[in-house]
């Protein structure tokens, strides 16, 4: 893996860690005490959100963890 492909996956990485941030602290909070989100969304489709993002973001962890394990064996 190239310099630029594995910043830009940790970049992305980055995002989806934010992004799960955001999930947790505003739209479950909110979807939980309103019904809904501040984007609308109910609470099953916030936790469906917040499932398919930390999954997104373990395959990125596995993808970086076995990039570094490659480095090592060159």
């Amino acid at each position: 893996m190239s310099n630029l492909d594995y910043q830009k996956i940790s970049d992305q990485l980055d995002q989806l860690r934010d992004y799960l941030r955001v999930l947790e602290e505003v739209d479950f909070v909110a979807a939980a005490a309103n019904g809904t989100s501040s984007g609308g969304l109910t609470m099953n489709e916030v936790n469906d959100d917040m499932i398919e993002t930390a999954q997104a973001i373990k395959m990125l962890e596995k993808l970086l963890a076995e990039n570094a394990e490659q480095d090592e064996l060159k």
